[in-house]
């Protein structure tokens, strides 16, 4: 099996780089600490508990339904499958992040950079799963829908000659 690089292309098909998509989950997997046997509810995930009766490979392929839909421009029906997989998976991060690029696709900054926060909320709250680098993403991509808002409205504001 070749070794994926972290700028290539991500194995699961997103179209993203490897670094933006799956490695981050993958490295925080390999850290997180493994459940002793007497621990009830599920197995730990590094986004959150996934319980015994639930589908890793069925998150997978719910989240990159996104992921596909955003690519091909169905934002509606990505938004809509954010709900499933909120519906499905409540307990894990990947209906929230999701959930925030389906608002920045269609452009809605503010309620993206919400969503992108609560990411991070939620990352604060279960630091079992998560490193500090984890959120390093959303604050980036944060400060850069913050910056592209302030563009457009310094863009947008009337000069006022006293």
């Amino acid at each position: 099996m070749t070794k994926v690089g972290r700028n290539d292309p991500c194995p699961c098909k997103s179209g993203l780089k490897y670094k933006r998509c799956c490695l981050p989950k993958h490295e925080a997997e390999a850290r997180a600490p493994r459940p002793s046997p007497e621990r009830q509810g599920g197995t730990l995930l590094s986004y959150g508990v996934l319980g015994p009766d639930d589908d890793p490979n069925k998150l997978d392929r719910m989240s990159n339904r996104v992921l596909d839909l955003i690519r091909a421009g169905e934002l509606d029906q990505a938004e809509a499958a954010c709900g499933q997989l909120r519906e499905a998976y409540p307990h894990l991060i990947d209906w929230i992040e999701r959930t925030g690029m389906v608002h920045e696709a269609r452009g809605e900054t503010t309620e993206a950079i919400a969503y992108y926060e609560r990411c991070l909320q939620f990352m604060e709250g279960h630091p079992e799963g998560f490193e500090e680098a984890s959120g390093d993403w959303h604050r980036r991509t944060i400060a850069r829908l913050r910056a592209s808002t302030d563009q457009t409205a310094a863009a947008h504001t009337p000069d006022h000659d006293p």
